[in-house]
C-alpha cells in the first residue's frame, strides 16, 4: 500500500485491515481501531542526530502532508526549535501542490533560490 498525499484514519484503517491480512489475523473493525488508538499515543522521540540542526546557523523549518496534530506531536521534539511548521491539514493543500510550497516561502520570507529542502521519501 503506498502512502496517500495525507494520512487520515481512512487511511490507518485500510492500512491496519491490510496488516492483519497479511498477518493471517482476521481484520475485525475492533482489532483495527485498537491498533489505531495505541499507536497515536505513541510518542515521538527525536533521533540523537537531530540536536545538529539547532546548531545550524540558518532558518529551519518543517513542511509536511499532516493533520492539525502535527503540532503537539512536535512539542516532545523539545530539543529542537522550529522557525516555520507549515502542515497541509491546517492550509488545506498538501505536497506536491506547488501552493503548499509557496506558503513555506512566503513564512520564511525566502525566494526558492534560497532554500533546500531535505525530504524522507523519494516520491
Amino acid at each position: 500500500m503506498t502512502a496517500p498525499p495525507a494520512t487520515n484514519f481512512d487511511f490507518y484503517k485500510r492500512f491496519n485491515a491490510e496488516l492483519l491480512v497479511r498477518l493471517n489475523v482476521p481484520a475485525k473493525d475492533e482489532i483495527i481501531l485498537h491498533i489505531y488508538e495505541a499507536c497515536r499515543k505513541l510518542p515521538w522521540v527525536p533521533y540523537d542526530d537531530v540536536k545538529t540542526l539547532n546548531r545550524l546557523q540558518c532558518q529551519i523549518g518543517i513542511l509536511s502532508n499532516w493533520d492539525t496534530s502535527l503540532r503537539s506531536k512536535l512539542t516532545n521534539l523539545v530539543p529542537v526549535k522550529f522557525d516555520q511548521i507549515i502542515i497541509s491539514g491546517e492550509i488545506g493543500v498538501s505536497k506536491p501542490d506547488p501552493q503548499i510550497f509557496r506558503e513555506a516561502l512566503r513564512s520564511a520570507n525566502r525566494n526558492a533560490s534560497e532554500v533546500a529542502i531535505v525530504g524522507d521519501s523519494l516520491r
